[in-house]
């Protein structure tokens, strides 16, 4: 591996952790802003299978600790509020403040490569000891791999993205992130009158600002002309703003929070009736009333907000009684108290889970194991390995959207003939994909009126030798892919069927074969299949000398067979 080398026993292991076999690509999946005006869809390219998704991993492994370090840096709305929390402890803030927020336009597809690069390589030089392993440009070679070979699939087609970086990939969050980093330490030093506070949660800023609307205003106008591609919307006002899921409001010269929810939010809280273990969904309605706690400053609003949240639970099932008891235990410990971090003890960050798919005939899992957890502390390997009492955790088992919902597009809606992009298909390198297929003896094309592949079963082929344009037609009744295997190895070993022959003469080699599935039965009927074969083989004239099908292959007569539709 570039920076390792393959010099070694070790250097050697780690190439082979980092590398993926197969030729997986991204899939391009749309994610509707249905809350924003015009309803823009975010491109997200799945990084799942992909060449590049563990070095990927091994990139944000090893920066997005740096995230942490910037003056900025907002973990998520708990931290927010903590934040908050301590801004108002400094006292009343002047008369003339304005709240402001600001969002940064298509962040990822808009990070040039290079510029990418050297933030992430100046914030690991920065922010790490000197002789850290891996080293900087080691990583940041990774990085260029990941972000030069992104490649995804629309619709059957591949394509390379030649500018950002994918929203899928692991490391894309931590990489943004250290970018905006560098652009906003930039950014701030080069303006005189810079916000009292600027907080950002990666692409989401809030600001404090202190100077007044006009000087505010030109900040966000030198925002926008500060880089060629990273522009900003923005929202200022001085009563309230949204920012992540609180509502920021200035009373009084302090900031008060309340939860925000989006227009488009419907409070689809899971179930009480569904299949997930009890205290799962027992934890739903303590866990939304203790944040809610956390968010909201002043007791009229948290009121407010809990009485929503019994109609909400309530809608879903939960139990009145339930609901009360849980909110009640919320209640019991201030918001100050709330608000603290609770960092997890070394002991419970030493759990290994034992995962489990969820059954409710499921016995009881954690007493099993606390009763015979002794019988694995008897033994010195068993205690090195496991030695805290395991955690049992669920998986949920396969549900009806896995059934119906696939991220990839479904061939089934696309009538023609293509590849199934199976790991190491062979016959993926030799199938035609197209709508349509030619006959080279009457110049008449057909369409194809079904959706076929290499993994199609009790399908009609035409092989078309691209040498000397002869076709041939066949059938199988089990997949395309394993019918092209059996004539490939035919070839190879010059065995005596038609096609064998065929590719066998001189000149001729198993790469002139390019083979189309041009028609399909549902079911598997022998009889139905032979007739369809019967009437492509007279119908695209493929039989000797002018086509490759010997004459004693067409046994059906012509009346048998039902016209193509």
């Amino acid at each position: 591996m570039i920076g390792w080398g393959r010099g070694s026993a070790q250097n050697a292991s780690r190439f082979s952790a980092m590398a993926r076999d197969g030729d997986g690509r991204g899939r391009d999946l749309v994610d509707m802003r249905v809350h924003k005006e015009g309803n823009p869809g975010r491109p997200i390219i799945g990084g799942n299978g992909c060449p590049t998704e563990i070095i990927s991993q091994f990139v944000d492994y090893h920066m997005k600790d740096l995230v942490s370090q910037l003056p900025s840096y907002v973990q998520d709305d708990m931290d927010f509020l903590r934040k908050i929390h301590d801004i108002n402890k400094t006292g009343p803030l002047p008369p003339d403040t304005l709240l402001c927020t600001m969002d940064v336009s298509a962040l990822y597809t808009n990070i040039p490569h290079e510029e990418g690069t050297d933030a992430c390589r100046i914030a690991l030089e920065e922010g790490r000891d000197q002789g850290t392993k891996p080293s900087p440009s080691f990583i940041c070679t990774l990085i260029q791999l990941i972000l030069t070979l992104s490649f995804f699939t629309f619709h059957d087609n591949t394509y390379l993205q030649t500018h950002g970086t994918a929203m899928g990939t692991c490391m894309a969050p931590t990489y943004a992130n250290i970018f905006m980093g560098a652009i906003e330490r930039r950014l701030l030093g080069s303006f005189p009158d810079k916000p009292l506070v600027w907080l950002r949660y990666i692409d989401d800023i809030f600001l404090i600002c202190t100077h007044g609307r006009a000087k505010l205003e030109a900040f966000i106008q030198h925002a926008n002309t500060f880089h060629p591609t990273i522009k900003f919307t923005s929202n200022i006002s001085p009563i309230h703003v949204p920012f992540l899921d609180v509502m920021v409001t200035l009373l009084d010269n302090y900031i008060h929070t309340d939860l925000y929810s989006k227009p488009t939010d419907t409070f689809n809280y899971l179930h009480w009736s569904s299949c997930h273990p009890q205290h799962t969904r027992r934890s739903i309605p303590y866990s939304l009333a203790f944040r809610l706690v956390r968010i909201c400053s002043s007791e009229a609003a948290l009121t407010r907000r809990l009485n929503d949240l019994k109609h909400h639970l309530k809608k879903r099932g939960f139990p009145p009684k339930h609901t009360q008891a849980a909110i009640n235990k919320a209640l019991e410990a201030p918001r100050s108290k709330a608000l603290q971090r609770k960092d997890r003890s070394p002991t419970e960050s030493q759990k290994i889970p034992l995962v489990l798919t969820y059954n409710p005939a499921l016995p009881n899992i954690p007493s099993i194991l606390k009763k015979y957890f002794p019988i694995l502390q008897t033994s010195d390997r068993c205690k090195k390995a496991i030695p805290t009492l395991p955690m049992a955790a669920f998986r949920r088992p396969k549900n009806l959207r896995d059934s119906l919902v696939h991220s990839s597009a479904s061939r089934r809606d696309i009538v023609g003939s293509g590849l199934c992009n199976i790991p190491r298909c062979m016959t993926c390198t030799s199938i035609t994909s197209s709508t349509t297929f030619t006959s080279t003896i009457t110049r008449k094309s057909y369409n194809i009126l079904h959706s076929l592949s290499c993994h199609s079963h009790n399908v009609i082929y035409l092989i078309t030798c691209n040498l000397c344009n002869k076709q041939y037609v066949g059938l199988t009744s089990q997949t395309l892919r394993k019918r092209f295997n059996t004539h490939r190895f035919n070839i190879n070993n010059d065995r005596g069927d038609a096609v064998a022959k065929h590719f066998n003469l001189p000149g001729h080699t198993i790469s002139h074969a390019k083979i189309t599935p041009i028609d399909q039965l549902l079911t598997t009927d022998m009889i139905g299949l032979q007739n369809k074969e019967t009437f492509w083989i007279h119908t695209l004239q493929t039989l000797e000398p002018q086509g490759i099908n010997i004459n004693d292959q067409a046994t059906f007569p012509i009346t048998q067979i039902h016209k193509h539709t």
